[in-house]
């Protein structure tokens, strides 16, 4: 079963966790792509991280994402 999507508030929470200083308009960009990337990589790494935590994986994908933003 997939988890539910990460909302509004948890993505800003994990946005700055990462080092984001985002204005409300790049949030709004990030909070409408992470949905989707989000859907993307979590499935197989729940497969093969049996276990993990989800805070963890979305976590982690924000500091992809930020290293993304940053390069």
């Amino acid at each position: 079963m997939s988890p539910e999507p990460a909302n509004r508030q948890e993505i800003d929470v994990l946005a700055c966790l990462a080092g984001l200083k985002l204005t409300d308009e790049y949030l709004e960009e990030l909070v409408q792509a992470y949905g989707y990337v989000e859907q993307m990589l979590i499935r197989p790494l729940l497969c093969r991280q049996a276990g993990a935590s989800l805070r963890g994986l979305r976590s982690g994908l924000v500091r992809v994402a930020a290293e993304i933003w940053r390069s």
